[in-house]
């Protein structure tokens, strides 16, 4: 269990089929996340927060900023936003 906030959301099976899958779609990239939380678990925690729309949102944002060439030095603390 991650210390970050992982609510359970209706698309909570969503993001545990993607991390069960994750290590056989993904194994020359696994075990490296940019980002911590990872963008997974991130997508999830704005996902309950904000709602469909604008969690998708911030997680295509966040992704946006997820690639190899990125400059974000691997293991970037970049937590969800808070809901005032």
């Amino acid at each position: 269990m991650c210390k970050y906030h992982q609510p359970q959301t209706k698309y909570a099976w969503l993001f545990k089929a993607y991390r069960a899958l994750k290590p056989f779609w993904f194994q020359p990239l696994a075990g490296t996340c940019r980002f911590v939380p990872s963008c997974s678990q991130y997508a999830e925690a704005v996902l309950a927060d904000f709602g469909f729309w604008r969690g998708a949102w911030l997680t295509l944002n966040r992704l946006a900023r997820c690639h190899p060439f990125s400059k974000i030095p691997v293991g970037t603390v970049d937590n969800p936003p808070k809901r005032n």
